[in-house]
């Protein structure tokens, strides 16, 4: 027997198909609890992969009240709906009218119904807008498009949403906290603060309870964060707290009790405050016994930390002064291009043999910390060496310039003996004609090809030789250089052929004297 409830369904799917378009891809979702069917909307008139479920349900009269259409369905469906992770729509069908109206489930789930009555009741009655009605395709195709976002954030695979939304869930569980999530591939960090006083305890299990004293106490005093496992303690006095603990219990917890101010550093050469390394920016640490700054350049080039002890019974600063360079940073740069380069050469070659420093620190532009009464002495430190390197640089800056050779920073690695003892006859060619030393331990090379052919010179102590190269060829990092025809003059070294580099090796000993001039 064809039922009045049958043959109004029947109504209902053709009407449906109709709403839409032809390259719809309609296809019915079998067996049918609870959904009846899977849309496909297409790009381009090529199936998309895009799709929204439909539960349809048939009306021979829709009533309408103040704008509303009332519907009411059992809350163990819509319990499932939420669980979807494509959109899932109702659609409404008034089969005398030939009209539809849509309601986007889970966005109606989310932000209309309390969770406490959707696990509680049965049944539950849906508010439809007469809005909804499904007139122009375009406007419905653009409502399935955001219904898409929503629940990719819902459901979040990336780790935006994922993020945002679990940001979310965690603000909830205690509104006291202000929650920040940092994570990157390997790591999930999250930042707390207190809006308000909030009173937490922590319950540390023997034999670790000194241990955390001690932390805590150094702490307080420098006001530095420390760490401690996790398994070793228990907190609670807070529903935020206690849920990250039992989560991500494993592991060390950081406990800073004083929050780290963004600061930048000045440092400077104490007679030449103008030649100052200045684009140093961090964090102040600020302990009940000492202060603590650690920055770095933007590009990482160099790291500093100061830490300031105050001694106020003496009225004095004790202060620790740490600099690393990280000139591999510049690995690959052209040696025109070396960032900082000036301000670092200014700053060391101003600096005088007890390396004494001055500085300062700026919160917000405005002078923090300074040292108007005093220097700082850090013994040890390897001025001269960095004086060196850093000439070096200058000097086949120069070089490059002269040869219209663009040469290229390799790595720190590369700059030893064999390479100085390379650049210095170079330059004073390039500057004044010729190079002349005489030397005890210096050793030159001299490529193969500067002669055209091998010379008759191995493993000989030379007491005098004179001989021309037509095109002497030197390789300074990553460029060969051709300094054209120049005349060597040799006396009581030592030549030596590698036949693996095909360099010429030229070793100073005692009495030892290397002339070398541009013919």
């Amino acid at each position: 027997m064809i039922t009045k409830a049958f043959e109004i369904d029947q109504k209902a799917k053709g009407i449906l198909k109709s709403l839409f378009p032809n390259n719809w891809l309609i296809r019915e979702h079998i067996p049918d609890f609870h959904v009846d069917y899977l849309i496909e909307t297409p790009i381009e008139n090529e199936p998309s992969g895009k799709n929204f479920a439909v539960q349809l349900k048939g009306r021979e009269k829709i009533n309408v009240n103040k704008g509303i259409i009332s519907y009411q369905i059992a809350t163990k469906h819509l319990r499932y709906y939420i669980r979807f992770e494509i959109p899932i729509y109702l659609i409404l069908v008034n089969v005398e009218k030939k009209i539809g109206y849509w309601l986007f489930f889970q966005k109606y789930i989310k932000e209309s119904i309390n969770e406490s009555v959707l696990n509680k009741q049965k049944t539950i009655t849906l508010k439809i807008p007469v809005k909804n009605e499904i007139r122009k395709i375009e406007e419905f195709l653009n409502e399935i498009n955001q219904a898409h976002k929503y629940i990719k954030d819902l459901f979040p695979s990336s780790p935006g949403p994922a993020i945002a939304k679990q940001l979310s869930d965690w603000n909830k569980l205690d509104p006291r906290f202000k929650v920040v999530i940092n994570a990157d591939q390997d790591t999930i960090a999250y930042n707390l603060t207190a809006k308000e006083s909030i009173r937490l305890n922590f319950l540390v299990y023997e034999p670790h309870a000194d241990k955390f004293r001690n932390l805590l106490r150094d702490s307080i005093d420098k006001g530095e964060k420390f760490s401690f496992d996790r398994n070793d303690i228990q907190v609670s006095g807070s529903n935020l707290i206690e849920e990250l603990w039992n989560l991500y219990k494993p592991g060390d917890v950081n406990f800073k009790l004083y929050p780290e101010v963004k600061s930048s550093l000045f440092i400077y050469p104490f007679d030449y405050p103008e030649k100052s390394i200045s684009n140093i920016n961090g964090k102040l640490a600020i302990g009940r016994k000492q202060f603590r700054f650690s920055g770095t350049m933007d590009d990482g080039l160099i790291n500093v930390v100061v830490v300031i002890i105050p001694n106020f019974e003496e009225n004095s600063i004790h202060t620790n002064l740490t600099i690393d360079i990280y000139f591999n940073k510049w690995t690959g740069k052209s040696i025109h291009l070396l960032p900082h380069y000036n301000q670092i050469f200014e700053f060391f070659n101003k600096l005088n043999n007890n390396c004494d420093m001055g500085y300062n620190i700026q919160i917000e532009g405005n002078k923090y910390i300074g040292n108007k009464d005093f220097k700082i002495k850090n013994g040890g430190f390897p001025k001269e060496a960095i004086v060196i390197f850093l000439n070096y640089i200058k000097k086949i800056k120069y070089i490059s310039e002269k040869s219209g050779i663009d040469i290229y920073f390799t790595k720190i690695e590369d700059f030893d003996i064999h390479l100085y003892g390379i650049i210095d006859p170079i330059y004073d060619i390039l500057t004044i004609g010729k190079f002349q030393k005489k030397f005890l331990g210096y050793e030159i090379s001299i490529k193969k090809d500067s002669f055209g052919k091998k010379l008759p010179i191995e493993n000989i102590l030379n007491s005098a030789l004179t001989f021309k190269s037509h095109n002497w060829i030197v390789r300074i990092l990553d460029k060969d250089i051709n300094l054209g025809e120049t005349e060597f003059t040799i006396s009581n070294c030592v030549v030596e052929f590698d036949k693996k580099t095909e360099f010429f090796r030229i070793m100073g000993s005692e009495n030892s004297e290397l002339l070398i001039r541009k013919i």
